[in-house]
């Protein structure tokens, strides 16, 4: 492999790592990030709501909340939790994928391109910690930063798994008893 190939993979190794590094930070502040993805109408009741868990009392606290403050609050925990989730798994996987030696090494463009799209997630995820932006945010981070490279990923798995190998660039080298000698 080329050494342009190798600082390749080496970035995009290092940014998947931070971005994984940022999705779980964010995790275990998700409940700030679904609060201020609430109507406004229903940001007090979830401080409220928040506050009375902080002082140890979690069993019956959605109760504070209205119906459709409740609702609100599930639909948006439940995408939230479940996106986080799958990105955790997918950075995984591909940091797996990178270490075992089963990735799309062979092709320096779809490995920028996947270097690129972490970069940006760990930014995007950056600033959201930072911000303590809403969670609806994370959608856009989460299908171009961690599904779009996955299913680049999957597609080059999915290649090797059918016998597809990379390209060669080079014709083989021709054996020296080959060639004719010129005197």
């Amino acid at each position: 492999m080329e050494i342009t190939g190798l600082r390749c993979l080496s970035i995009r190794f290092f940014w998947a790592a931070v971005y994984l590094v940022l999705t779980v930070n964010i995790m275990q502040a998700a409940w700030e990030h679904i609060l201020y993805g609430l109507p406004a109408n229903c940001v007090m009741q979830a401080q409220r709501m928040l506050a009375k868990c902080g002082q140890g009392g979690c069993a019956d606290v959605q109760d504070m909340l209205s119906e459709s403050c409740r609702s609100n609050w599930n639909s948006l925990q439940s995408s939230f939790y479940t996106e986080l989730h799958i990105s955790i798994a997918v950075l995984v996987a591909e940091l797996l994928a990178l270490l075992s030696g089963i990735h799309s090494a062979h092709s320096e463009t779809l490995s920028f391109f996947h270097s690129a799209m972490h970069a940006a997630g760990a930014l995007a995820s950056g600033l959201l910690l930072l911000q303590r932006a809403s969670c609806t945010y994370f959608h856009v981070v989460f299908i171009f930063c961690s599904i779009l490279p996955f299913c680049g990923e999957l597609l080059t798995w999915v290649g090797v798994m059918q016998g597809a190998r990379p390209v060669k660039r080079f014709p083989p080298p021709v054996e020296s008893s080959s060639q004719m000698m010129i005197g």
